[in-house]
């Protein structure tokens, strides 16, 4: 969600007039290889060197794990700055200051970017991480942190020559660490979560990256990858204990395995490899052009949106743009985005069809017309003609960019809402095999194996996302390996209704009231109806917990701008809850955005909630 503000067509020209200035004619231009676009300030020969940096990575990623194809599952922009001034007004802020890096990853849910400041004496370290980091949730079933973490690590070391890269360093870090610190026990290591103060805070954190990088290096140095994969599958899919599932797939007790790890970081046999680059690579073959002033501002104003500390910026300029240029698709486009994000469909719709005006060829403008749709369709259920639209706007957006998993994904929904349950196991299959590691991918891949009764295929992802970071996902797998038992054991397959959803998961079965129903007792009087007529805020925090006992009301207490806060949610089957399925009264700890107005009994009343 985006809190959208009006701003007077005087200030408007003026923030069009200071971004003129900042981005004058001719000062960016856009370098596009065959898997990668990259803006830059720097001139089209540094922008050709960035863009072969990367297809250079993405070929040595290829070569790591074997694979031809190389999944990149979310749109990649990316912008190189000439000048550390010019790059840090776009950095995060911790305590009111950009933060200091080379480099920045910037996750969106319909585009990513990635962030170089090439006056840096050397922007690759980071950047070299967290793209690994990218390719490996895009290529690669989902794993533990320690081998996140330690191939991040691994692929960071990562040196371009003119016809070769060198990978496999030791870190320059690494050398302190090992001196000064003891190794964690293997068990230990392959246990610690993203969540625990080891991998957080201090000494401890900096002897886990270490010490993952050398696990991680190990394993490729004594090919014993294969083995690692067999690893997570018991760990994973099995559910064996990790102490098990060592033994399995190594083939030695984690004692063992210690002093094999300490027998290698002190036999001198750390060794880094080298990687020929392929001919056909040639940054003379890329396309270059001069990007008009407004479409660069365009591009700045969408990593804005997609920046928690600069969204409001980001309005504003996609405003100052429209008000020198009223027809921009990308402006019209990125205000879309912001209403939609914001439940505000009607805005939405209307800037996403004027962007598609200009601009039919835009692959996301297809996409987002038909998130809008579905989005509504929480609302209001959809029709066999809505239906069919939605699925219009998704095949036009993957002929556009066949490689968009979230499109697949909603072409899923699209095709269930149809009856059509065969198409619809096959588009989420796609959407899986782009992002493997999307929890809620395989959520719904499994409802999808449901509509078409394979109930043990559903029930073996079932039983691997209860285990699953993403408490909602957690929660809903349980409830449908519940119903998987149900339904193998002879009960009928309930009817959904016609209404699409971000998940299906949101879906009201017509047959009554579900299993959790039945089991409830009559719930109390609701809250009495007030109407609230005061302007609706804008809030981000995490939610502490769900208090569901005066239903059909709920309170939600949200930890947010060093307070706690507590928010009234009237009627939870129709609170507006975006990238979730609906309100879960046992939800902690989750990251949320919220649109709220004062007043009443408590802190707040609820306007919608978004997960983050």
């Amino acid at each position: 969600m985006f809190p959208v503000r009006r701003l007077s067509v005087a200030i408007l020209l003026l923030l069009v007039t200071v971004l003129s200035h900042a981005v004058s004619k001719g000062e960016w231009v856009e370098v596009r290889s065959p898997n990668f676009s990259v803006v830059t300030d720097a001139g089209e020969k540094r922008g050709r060197e960035v863009a072969l940096r990367f297809e250079q990575m993405r070929h040595v990623f290829s070569q790591l794990i074997l694979k031809d194809k190389v999944n990149i599952p979310v749109p990649l922009q990316i912008i190189a700055f000439r000048s550390s001034k010019q790059f840090r007004t776009h950095m995060p802020l911790w305590k009111g200051k950009p933060v200091k890096a080379a480099g920045i990853f910037v996750e969106g849910e319909d585009r990513n970017f990635i962030l170089v400041d090439l006056s840096a004496i050397n922007p690759w370290k980071t950047v070299f991480h967290e793209y690994g980091h990218l390719l490996l949730n895009g290529n690669f079933p989902r794993t533990q942190p320690w081998f996140d973490e330690g191939f991040a690590e691994y692929y960071s070391t990562l040196e371009v020559r003119s016809k070769d890269v060198q990978i496999g360093k030791v870190p320059d870090y690494a050398g302190s660490i090992f001196t000064s610190f003891r190794l964690f026990p293997i068990a230990d290591l392959f246990s610690i979560r993203q969540d625990s103060n080891v991998y957080n805070e201090g000494d401890p954190r900096h002897l886990f990256y270490a010490q993952s990088w050398l696990v991680v290096h190990y394993l490729f140095d004594a090919k014993k990858l294969p083995a690692a994969g067999t690893y997570f599958t018991l760990v994973n899919e099995q559910r064996l204990p990790i102490g098990e599932s060592i033994k399995r797939a190594f083939g030695m007790e984690p004692a063992q395995f210690d002093k094999e790890l300490q027998s290698y970081l002190h036999s001198s046999k750390v060794i880094y490899y080298t990687i020929p680059l392929k001919a056909t690579i040639d940054a003379a073959t890329f396309s270059g052009k001069e990007l008009d002033p407004l479409d660069a501002q365009a591009i700045l104003a969408e990593l804005h949106l997609h920046s928690r500390d600069y969204q409001d910026r980001a309005i504003a300029e996609f405003q100052g743009i429209l008000a020198e240029r009223p027809e921009h698709p990308a402006a019209h486009r990125g205000l879309g985005y912001s209403y939609l994000s914001r439940g505000i469909f009607d805005k939405a719709a209307e800037h996403f069809r004027r962007a598609a005006v200009q601009d039919s060829k835009d692959p996301r403008v297809h996409y987002f017309s038909a998130l809008l749709m579905n989005r509504r369709a929480i609302e209001e259920p959809l029709s066999d003609d809505d239906a069919q639209q939605m699925k219009k706007h998704l095949e036009a957006a993957i002929a556009l960019d066949a490689g968009y998993a979230d499109a697949h994904f909603l072409l899923a929904l699209a095709f269930d809402v149809l009856g059509d349950h065969e198409l619809a196991l096959a588009a989420i299959k796609r959407a899986c095999e782009l992002s493997p590691r999307n929890d809620m991918y395989a959520l719904n891949l499994a409802r999808a194996h449901m509509q078409v009764r394979q109930w043990q295929e559903a029930a073996s992802i079932l039983k691997r996302l209860t285990d699953s970071k993403d408490p909602l996902v957690a929660s809903n797998a349980g409830r449908y390996l519940e119903q998987v038992k149900q339904l193998e054991a002879g009960s009928p397959l309930p009817p959904v209704t016609r209404a699409a959803s971000r998940t299906w998961t949101e879906r009201q079965w017509e047959s009554g009231p579900s299993l959790d129903e039945l089991d409830d007792p009559k719930p109390p009087p609701a809250e009495p109806a007030v109407t609230l007529t005061g302007p609706v805020n804008f809030l981000r925090g995490t939610l502490v917990n769900v208090d569901c006992s005066p239903a059909p009301a709920a309170v939600l207490t949200i930890s947010a701008a060093g307070r706690n806060w507590r928010m009234l949610a009237r009627e939870t089957k129709s609170l507006i809850v975006i990238g979730a399925d609906r309100l879960d009264c046992s939800w902690k700890g989750v990251k949320v955005s919220v649109n709220y107005r004062v007043g009443g009994k408590y802190d707040a009343e609820l306007v919608s909630l978004e997960i983050r």
